[in-house]
């Protein structure tokens, strides 16, 4: 496998995790903002897509000032 390819799969599980705390408030509760993991998460995504790490963490956020009427999930399908 190539580096590019482990790349992508990296990004994939980040992201798919991501959703995953946007989905369900156990795991969010948990893994959400505020959570070393979450800080983590939005970090490496913030890397992997060259995207500013605040506006990620932002956007992963319901009704955050850029997104107010959207939810995680929306925000996250134009992230991934």
């Amino acid at each position: 496998m190539t580096t590019e390819e482990k790349l992508k799969v990296a990004q994939r599980a980040i992201c798919t995790t991501l959703k995953r705390i946007g989905k369900d408030k156990d795991v969010a509760y948990k893994l959400g903002p505020g959570s070393q993991t979450f800080d983590e998460l939005t970090a490496a995504f913030s890397e992997l897509t060259g995207q500013p790490l605040e506006k990620i963490r932002n956007d992963v956020s319901p009704g955050s000032a850029d997104f107010p009427h959207m939810t995680a999930k929306e925000v996250l399908e134009e992230l991934c």
